[in-house]
């Protein structure tokens, strides 16, 4: 049974699966996993990224960022000049 046909009639997702891409004569020319979210598709970071078997479905990067300042036109006078008129500050 495919693995939609387990999904569909038996409930059971799919951890993944294979997507193609086809050439004009109808021959597979590139290949990559599918993952079963939250999950990505990482590069191995050798051999083709035409193959899906140079990919492995793998849980995303936690990022950290900091809070954003807010953007001050003081901070930035080198800006001051694309502003709207009403916008603008003199320093």
């Amino acid at each position: 049974m495919t693995a939609l046909g387990q999904w569909v009639e038996k409930g059971v997702p799919p951890e993944e699966m294979l997507a193609a891409h086809f050439d004009l004569n109808g021959n597979p020319d590139r290949t990559r996993p599918l993952c079963a979210c939250p999950k990505v598709a990482l590069y191995s970071g050798s051999e083709s990224i035409d193959d899906a078997s140079n990919f492995s479905c793998v849980a995303p990067r936690m990022t950290t960022t900091k809070p954003r300042e807010e953007f001050s036109m003081e901070k930035h006078p080198e800006y001051s000049s694309l502003a709207p008129q009403e916008f603008r500050t003199t320093i």
